[in-house]
């Protein structure tokens, strides 16, 4: 039996993972302001309860998205991979925790993998049945995959509030065709091929209100979640949410996440005049943030090839892949948070275990 204490414990971890920004160019009706996300990823439930387990608040037992909606939670995430094995995180499974969670009075968050097992920021495996195929067919099955999972919860009377396009996808997603880091380079139009696919799917398969998410993995990195989104948004990604993975332990204090999201929506503007996204880099304060923080060169990627100067929006800025402490001093801060070709500060850990992706 879990306690109290773990319950909640898990549900705050949870929380924190769950902090987003808006970042649509145009704003919702009425400007209306997205509610705070308060909630846990109960993918591994049945399996929980398979084994007997059972969950406890001040004594009173109950289903674990009960209680957590007695205290607050008002979403829960449900991960999905391709062909996973029966129970473990597929789309069956995911279908029945959306009934619970929809009969306590949980939104639903749906977190696609796109592989048949973990995907984060060091894992992107494509799905086996999904190998071999070119960057078209795969873009394709991308967007098809995408809207008939979201029509299977809608067929059941649990239509999906949010969609992750991807889990942490800071360095791509379905290796090695999205793969960001390779080859000494760095490939961002493949990767938004894919990214761009599943958009499309989500749009086909939800409802109006389905609001799309992108999700990396620097809570506590500001260089590095800029480098990310203003890469995606220069290349036109239009999406609703963006959601950073945060875990203290490995991202620092919670200072820096509370640094990072300020200055990510503060510098992401909302124009009812253009379709065209929010660069992170159009407030001045983002701009002088920007333009002050360049990477020293112990923290490039050595085996990438020198970069030549790009034709840029005059709106947009380029952020620096990492901190420029990196990588000396604030190593809690910076360890998980920079591109691949920047060295994890000695002693820190380098890679997110499963249970925190």
């Amino acid at each position: 039996m879990l306690s109290r204490r773990q319950v909640l414990s898990g549900m705050s971890l949870c929380a924190a993972a769950l902090v987003t920004a808006g970042c649509r160019g145009t704003p919702p009706a009425g400007d209306a302001v997205t509610p705070l996300l308060r909630g846990a990823d109960l993918s591994f439930t049945l399996q929980e309860e398979a084994r007997g387990a059972t969950f406890a608040d001040r004594g009173r037992t109950g289903p674990v998205e009960h209680l957590l909606a007695d205290r607050g939670a008002n979403v829960v995430r449900l991960r999905v991979w391709v062909d996973a094995l029966a129970g473990h995180s597929d789309l069956g499974s995911a279908l029945v925790l959306a009934r619970r969670a929809r009969a306590a009075g949980q939104q639903l968050l749906l977190d696609l993998h796109y592989s048949d097992t973990w995907a984060d920021k060091a894992n992107q495996a494509t799905p086996a049945a999904w190998a071999g195929r070119d960057l078209a067919s795969l873009a394709e099955t991308v967007r098809a995959y995408t809207r008939e999972c979201l029509q299977a919860f809608a067929a059941q009377g649990t239509p999906v509030d949010l969609i992750q396009i991807g889990n942490e996808v800071t360095s791509g997603m379905l290796w090695p065709a999205g793969q960001v880091y390779r080859d000494g380079r760095e490939h961002w139009a493949d990767f938004v091929t894919l990214l761009q696919a599943g958009l499309r799917g989500a749009h086909e398969g939800g409802s109006a209100a389905l609001r799309t998410v992108i999700h990396i993995d620097r809570g506590g990195d500001n260089g590095g979640a800029r480098y990310f989104y203003d890469h995606i948004l220069n290349r036109d990604v239009d999406f609703d949410v963006l959601a950073l993975s945060y875990y203290p332990f490995w991202h620092g204090p919670l200072a820096a996440l509370q640094s990072n999201l300020d200055d990510l929506t503060a510098g992401t503007t909302r124009t009812s005049s253009s379709s065209r996204p929010p660069t992170l880099g159009s407030s001045r304060r983002a701009t002088r943030r920007a333009t002050s923080s360049a990477a020293p060169s112990s923290c490039r990627n050595r085996n990438a090839s020198p970069r030549r100067p790009r034709a840029r929006r005059p709106t947009s800025r380029r952020c620096a892949p990492c901190s420029s402490r990196c990588p000396g001093a604030a190593a809690s801060a910076t360890s998980l948070g920079n591109p691949p070709g920047c060295p994890a500060p000695a002693g820190t850990a380098a890679t997110a275990t499963h249970t925190a992706t």
